[in-house]
């Protein structure tokens, strides 16, 4: 696996006012990332998407050799033609937004291979053409109950029957990813309704959510669950990022 790769982990922002709770979590959850990618020898770096200056985020997170977009906020429900009338609605960061579907765009440009988690799914989705369920009907089985928590909950999730092994960039399958350190991890109340042409759903829940895509024709993964998460199955998270130095490897032998 290549060594000194730089990863952008792309974030909500450095601090939050209002819910500290909330922010320190997903803070724990990036350092993981951080952690586990220092670990394979990469260089990783954080990159704040509500940071005032969106095109210097952008420029800092295509700089990158592999992007690992986070979770965060529900994405504006604007940006799809959603309405902000729904259950559990959260605050929206609309700058972050905007800025991560530029990181996705220019992504997309240059062939960075990109993974997305929870949220960072869902942008992906947005950014191309897709839509959100703003709330899903069966959401507390997809997320602890227990107020003020972010513990997860642990659940089995079903490959689709037509998600072709192996990928259009030859690396190892999505399935291989994951399948070893089954169960995942979720915590989280909306999810993927249109899924957007450039991307293939690979997984769903028992109840039909969908929990993971790939690009179509684009090094594009994305997970509904929380690798990062400190109850995620071990090594989860270390075989999704090596994915993405996989699919580098593919696209540049190209």
């Amino acid at each position: 696996m290549p060594n000194e790769l730089r990863l952008a982990v792309v974030h909500m922002r450095d601090a939050k006012r209002g819910d500290g709770a909330f922010q320190a979590q997903l803070d724990r959850w990036n350092e993981r990332i951080e952690r586990a990618a220092a670990a394979l020898g990469w260089i990783p770096f954080l990159v704040p998407a509500a940071r005032v200056g969106a095109q210097r985020v952008v420029d800092d997170a295509l700089g990158a050799d592999l992007i690992v977009i986070a979770g965060g906020e529900d994405v504006d429900p604007r940006l799809y033609a959603g309405t902000s009338d729904y259950e559990s609605a959260s605050a929206h960061e609309p700058r972050a937004d905007r800025t991560q579907i530029a990181i996705v765009h220019g992504a997309m440009r240059r062939s960075i291979p990109i993974l997305g988690i929870c949220r960072g799914m869902q942008i992906m989705n947005v950014a191309l053409g897709g839509d959100l369920v703003p709330h899903l009907p069966h959401a507390d089985r997809h997320r602890s109950t227990a107020p003020g928590t972010h513990r997860g909950v642990h659940r089995s999730i079903v490959w689709e029957p037509e998600y072709l092994d192996p990928t259009a960039f030859g690396e190892r399958s999505l399935v291989e990813d994951v399948i070893a350190t089954e169960p995942i991890l979720c915590t989280h109340h909306q999810g993927l309704g249109q899924v957007a042409r450039a991307l293939r759903v690979a997984a769903r829940a028992p109840d039909g959510t969908i929990e993971a895509v790939v690009g179509a024709e684009a090094p594009l993964t994305g997970v509904q669950w929380h690798p990062e998460h400190a109850g995620a199955p071990e090594g989860q998270l270390t075989r999704l990022l090596g994915r993405l130095a996989q699919q580098r490897e593919a696209l540049l032998a190209v």
